[in-house]
C-alpha cells in the first residue's frame, strides 16, 4: 500500500509559524514546500507508512487520501480536509456519523460558525414563511456547511470550489453531488453538476460567479476562501466585490457571512469595511480559541453583515458583536444596501469584544525531524505527541456551547 502521509510530511517540515518562526515540528523549516516534497520522494514507502502508523497510535489520525497538496484524515469520528503547504489550519470537517461539524479539537473547523447564517437570517424575517432560501457558498471545499444549511433552513446551496482536486475530494470523502460526465449525458456534453440533497457542487471562480449572477438572486453569501495566508483573497475582499454581493442578495431578508483571517489588524479593518457596503447591520463573531492553531493569525473573525425588518434583537447576542458605524472607515458605505428595505427599530449596539488571549490548541507535533530525519524517516518511532498544550478556556467553552445550542434551536 502507498502512504498517504508525503504531501502533509512535507507541510510540516516547511510551514513557518508567523509567532515562533518555527515549523510545526519545533524546527528550522526544511526550505521551501517543493523542496521538503522532493526531498521525501526519495524516502522508502515503509518508513512513510511507519510514520502514518505512528501517528495513527499517538494520536488516532488515520489517513483516507493524500496527494502533494490534499490530505483527508480522521480520527475520533471527524474527518477533515488538510491543505498540506498550511497544515495548522483544518480547511474543513464533518462528524461521520452527520451531526454537527466541530469547532474545537485538531479537526475542528469555522464550518459550524459560519452556521450561525441560519438563525441569523432567521432572526431578520426569514424572508417569508415557507420560503427556502438559496445560498452561495464561494470556496466550497469539502462541502461541510451546505448540509448544516440544509438541515435548519432547507436551504439549496450552489458551492463554488476552483480547485478540481478538491471538489472531487469533497465528492468522495464529503458526501458532496456527483458530476454528469458527456459520457453520461448527452455524446459530447460537457460535464455538469448534478442536483444533490442540498443542491450543486460547481468549479470557477467566486467573483466571476457573484458578477454572473441575477439581481436579489441569494437570500445568503457565504465568503469561506482563502489564498495564502489572509482569507478572503484579495479578489473576494474588495468593496467593488461586496458591493457587488449587496446587488445578488436578496432586497429584504439576507445575511452575508464571511470568513476573515488576517495577518494584521489593517487587513482586517480594511475588509470588514468593504464588508459593510453590502448594507444592513454588521456583526462580528470571534472564534473559540480551539480553531485558531498556535502560530496562527492573531485576527480571526466571522464577519455577518445582516439585512431584515428588525434586526435589533440581535444586538447584545452572547455570540455577537454589533459593529457600529463609528466603528468603520467614515469612506465606507453602511446602511440598508442598494435593495434592501429600511430595518426597523435600532439602538446602541455594543462595542466589538477584544480578543482574548490565545488558548489555542497546539498542533504541532513532537517529531524533532531535521535534515537527517526528512532523509531517514525509520526515525518517526520516535515520534511523541508531547507538544504542549492549553486547555480551552471558560470563555471559548462558553462561546462553543452557544453555538451548539444555538443550533439546536434552529430544528
Amino acid at each position: 500500500m502507498a502512504a498517504r502521509c508525503r504531501g502533509y510530511l512535507a507541510g510540516l517540515q516547511s510551514w513557518v509559524s508567523p509567532r515562533t518562526r518555527q515549523t510545526l515540528l519545533g524546527g528550522e523549516p526544511f526550505g521551501s514546500f517543493e523542496h521538503s516534497y522532493d526531498a521525501l520522494g526519495g524516502v522508502d514507502n515503509a518508513d512513510l507508512l511507519a510514520f502514518e502508523a505512528d501517528l495513527k497510535s499517538t494520536r488516532g489520525w488515520e489517513f483516507k487520501y493524500g496527494s502533494r497538496n490534499w490530505s483527508v484524515v480522521e480520527a475520533g469520528g471527524v474527518r477533515a480536509l488538510l491543505n498540506n503547504e498550511a497544515p495548522a489550519a483544518v480547511q474543513s470537517s464533518i462528524r461521520v456519523d452527520g451531526g454537527p461539524p466541530p469547532l474545537s479539537g485538531p479537526l475542528g473547523s469555522a464550518v459550524g460558525g459560519l452556521g450561525l447564517a441560519a438563525p441569523l437570517y432567521k432572526s431578520a424575517g426569514f424572508g417569508g414563511w415557507g420560503k427556502k432560501p438559496a445560498v452561495l457558498l464561494l470556496g466550497g471545499g469539502g462541502c461541510a456547511l451546505p448540509p448544516v444549511l440544509r438541515d435548519a433552513l432547507g436551504a439549496t446551496v450552489t458551492a463554488v470550489e476552483p480547485d478540481d482536486e478538491v471538489r472531487s475530494i469533497a465528492r468522495e470523502y464529503f458526501g458532496a453531488p456527483a458530476e454528469l460526465t458527456g459520457d453520461d449525458a448527452a455524446e459530447g456534453a460537457p460535464a455538469v453538476p448534478t442536483p444533490g440533497s442540498w443542491g450543486h457542487l460547481v468549479g470557477g471562480c467566486g467573483a466571476t460567479a457573484v458578477t454572473e449572477a441575477r439581481d436579489g438572486s441569494f437570500d445568503i453569501v457565504v465568503v469561506d476562501a482563502a489564498d495564502g495566508g489572509n482569507a478572503p483573497p484579495d479578489a473576494l475582499a474588495s468593496p467593488a466585490f461586496f458591493a457587488d454581493v449587496g446587488r445578488v442578495l436578496a432586497p429584504r431578508t439576507a445575511v452575508l457571512a464571511v470568513n476573515l483571517v488576517a495577518r494584521d489588524a489593517e487587513t482586517l479593518t480594511r475588509v470588514r469595511d468593504a464588508a459593510a457596503g453590502v448594507g444592513g447591520e454588521l456583526f462580528e463573531c470571534e472564534l473559540p480559541a480551539p480553531l485558531v492553531a498556535e502560530g496562527s493569525p492573531d485576527f480571526a473573525r466571522l464577519l455577518f453583515a445582516v439585512r431584515g425588518y428588525d434586526t435589533s434583537p440581535l444586538w447584545g447576542h452572547p455570540l455577537l458583536a454589533h459593529v457600529d458605524e463609528s466603528e468603520l472607515d467614515s469612506d465606507t458605505p453602511c446602511g440598508p444596501g442598494p435593495n434592501a428595505a429600511p430595518a426597523e427599530g435600532g439602538g446602541g449596539g455594543s462595542k466589538k469584544k477584544k480578543k482574548s488571549s490565545n488558548d489555542s490548541l497546539a498542533l504541532g507535533l513532537g517529531l524533532g525531524l531535521g535534515l537527517g530525519g526528512l532523509l531517514l524517516i525509520g526515525l518517526v518511532a520516535m515520534l511523541c505527541m508531547s507538544k504542549k498544550k492549553s486547555p480551552t478556556s471558560t470563555r471559548d467553552a462558553d462561546v462553543e456551547n452557544e453555538m451548539v445550542k444555538t443550533g439546536a434551536a434552529m430544528s
